[in-house]
């Protein structure tokens, strides 16, 4: 994988993160955009990928459409992961 394919999975996650409509979530979107931005390679992508993963797994499942994103989310590093590793 490269640090393009892994900056465009990152914009996947966080359209997928949007959609979970939660403000602690949407609320630290901005400064992981940031360290995007200055990512050197896909590591540096995994890494923040895995920091905004605490957040996205602090978001309450109430419905079985939020569970689905999550998972869909969680899908997608875990197919990062495969790629990179």
């Amino acid at each position: 994988m490269t640090l393009r394919e892994a900056k465009i999975m990152f914009d996947e996650i966080i359209e997928l993160c949007h959609q979970l409509e939660d403000n602690n979530l949407n609320g630290s979107i901005e400064s992981f955009y940031q360290e995007i931005k200055h990512a050197q390679n896909e590591f540096d992508v995994l890494e923040t990928i895995s920091e905004l993963m605490f957040y996205v797994d602090e978001v309450q499942s109430y419905d079985q459409d939020i569970q689905d994103i999550k998972t869909e989310i969680q899908d997608l590093y875990n197919k990062m992961q495969d790629e990179i590793d």
